[in-house]
C-alpha cells in the first residue's frame, strides 16, 4: 500500500542544503545521485515505513521514526556511503517526512527544530 508523502518545509529544506553541500564537495553528478537517492527512499517508505532497518523513537520524537539511507540497497553510481537518516511518522494513509538529517547530528534537538 502506497501512502500519500507529506514533506515538511524543513524537510525539504534539509534536501536543498545537502544537494548544495554535495554538489560542492563531490561535484554534480553526485549531487543529483544523491538527491535521487534521497527521493527514493523516501517513495520506499511511503510502501513500507515500517521496514526492518527502521527504529521509532517515541521516547524522544514522539512517535517519529528514523530510517538511514545507507540500508536503501540501490544506490545510484558515484554515490558514496550515505550519511543521512529520514525522520518521519506515518499512519495508513500519510508518510510525513519530518527531516532529513545528518548522521553525526544531535537527533532529539534537531528534529523538533520548526
Amino acid at each position: 500500500m502506497s501512502r500519500t508523502v507529506d514533506v515538511a518545509p524543513q524537510a525539504r529544506r534539509d534536501i536543498i542544503d545537502i544537494a548544495r553541500t554535495s554538489r560542492t564537495t563531490f561535484g554534480d553528478e553526485a549531487a543529483v545521485g544523491y538527491r535521487n537517492l534521497i527521493i527514493a527512499g523516501i517513495a520506499s517508505l511511503a510502501e513500507e515505513p515500517a521496514k526492518r532497518a527502521a527504529k521509532t523513537h517515541e521516547d524522544v520524537l514522539g512517535g517519529a521514526w528514523t530510517y538511514h539511507l545507507r540500508f536503501f540497497r540501490q544506490l545510484p553510481p558515484r554515490v558514496r556511503p550515505p550519511r543521512h537518516l529520514i525522520v518521519y511518522t506515518y499512519d495508513d494513509e500519510f508518510l510525513r517526512v519530518i527531516r532529513v538529517l545528518h548522521d553525526a547530528m544531535d537527533l532529539p534537538h534537531q528534529a523538533t527544530k520548526p
